[in-house]
């Protein structure tokens, strides 16, 4: 699996409810600051801009972690996130 897809994973993975947003927030923040992200970037630079851009505001900004009241943006950057994988 590559690590465009690692990525879309998470994505699906909380969309899914088989990790908390609360989770999410934390460790797909954390596998984005790190190595993993280092070695997205390298492969995908645009699918890691679009993400390192944007998420790390956002996930510390929100106001609630109830996935029912974030699905929209998720599955919007799900979306994109894919898109970027499949050109």
């Amino acid at each position: 699996m590559t690590k465009s897809e690692e990525a879309v994973q998470w994505f699906d993975r909380v969309l899914s409810k088989q990790i908390s947003l609360w989770d999410f927030s934390f460790d797909f923040g954390e596998w984005l600051a790190y190595e993993n992200g280092d070695e997205l970037e390298k492969e995908n630079e645009k699918l890691f801009d679009l993400l390192n851009d944007f998420l790390p505001d956002k996930l510390e900004e929100l106001d609630s972690y109830e996935l029912e009241d974030n699905r929209s943006w998720l599955e919007e950057y799900r979306n994109k996130s894919k898109k970027l994988i499949e050109k």
